[in-house]
């Protein structure tokens, strides 16, 4: 795995979005974006961090997640999150 590769993902009782990636880092304050992708085989989560450096808040990050990447149930949560949660 490479060093900015996700390995957490949690939405907080607040609807906040946090990404923890391989390294340590953790990217809070995410936007996420409309063109987000929700289907019950694939997700594709793209966002934005709204406290980041100018090219980081021009340029939207994806993240891929699948159903075998995670317990059924979470995966569920996440995407019913993703369709009516507030974000």
């Amino acid at each position: 795995m490479l060093p900015w590769s996700c390995v957490a993902l949690s939405v907080s009782s607040n609807n906040a979005l946090k990404i923890t990636l391989r390294d340590g880092t953790q990217l809070s304050d995410l936007a996420v974006a409309t063109d987000t992708v929700v289907t019950p085989y694939l997700t594709v989560l793209r966002y934005q961090q709204k406290n980041a450096p100018f090219l980081r808040r021009v340029f939207k990050s994806s993240l891929i997640v699948m159903p075998d990447t995670t317990d059924k149930e979470s995966f569920r949560k996440l995407r019913v999150w993703l369709r009516w949660g507030v974000h």
